[in-house]
């Protein structure tokens, strides 16, 4: 690889890195400002979510696992919110970043 492809793959991580770091935020978010409470999930667990979000934008909470809450009678996905719940801290932080 010549060093632009070296920079693309970096760029290209770096991206993807960034944005699994929005959706864990904007999911802790919702689930501290909805279910009052920090969902553990661990880094193969924002993957999945990340996967399944494309096809789950009118519910993104459909996206995050069942097991993401702490006490096994609540799930992770009671705790995300409504469905704009999950979306609206990243709804602030996007206009802000590119503005």
């Amino acid at each position: 690889m010549d060093g632009t492809e070296e920079r693309l793959l970096g760029y290209g991580l770096a991206a993807t890195g960034a944005a699994g770091a929005l959706v864990w935020a904007s999911g802790q978010l919702a689930g501290l400002a909805f279910g009052h409470t920090w969902m553990h999930v661990s880094p193969a667990d924002v993957a999945a979510i990340m996967w399944h979000l494309p096809g789950t934008l009118s519910d993104p909470a459909l996206a995050w696992p069942t097991p993401a809450a702490s006490t096994p009678a609540a799930t992770g996905r009671a705790r995300c919110g409504p469905a704009g719940g999950s979306c609206a801290p990243c709804s602030c932080a996007v206009p802000s970043r590119a503005g």
